[in-house]
């Protein structure tokens, strides 16, 4: 059983100046060698928030974020934590076109 976790932004937002961009998701895993011996890199949060805001051109931060750890069992090999995460990306509003002439 998983126990998701919601937090307002993956950033601080200090403005209510930008664009939703869409909905994108990301993940971090290890892999435990007989469920013990951690062999690939630990989970890192930072690494499944940018692989979501990646995702989608233009994406700056992640607003509306869900998280939640999964552990999947390859027995008896071992055991895979994937930490996951999920939101709206959002992004600069679009410039208009008297902003985009200037120089």
């Amino acid at each position: 059983m998983t126990n998701t976790q919601l937090i307002d932004s993956a950033t601080i937002i200090r403005s209510k100046d930008y664009m939703e961009l869409g909905i994108s998701s990301g993940e971090s895993s290890v892999f435990f060698l007989f469920g013990l011996i951690p062999i690939t890199n630990p989970l890192n949060m930072d690494y499944a928030l940018s692989e979501a805001v990646q995702k989608i051109p233009g994406g700056k931060s992640l607003i509306k974020v869900k998280y939640w750890q999964e552990t999947h069992l390859f027995f008896p090999v071992g055991t895979v934590s994937v930490l996951k995460v999920k939101g709206t990306v959002i992004g600069s509003p679009s410039t208009g076109q008297n902003e985009a002439g200037k120089r």
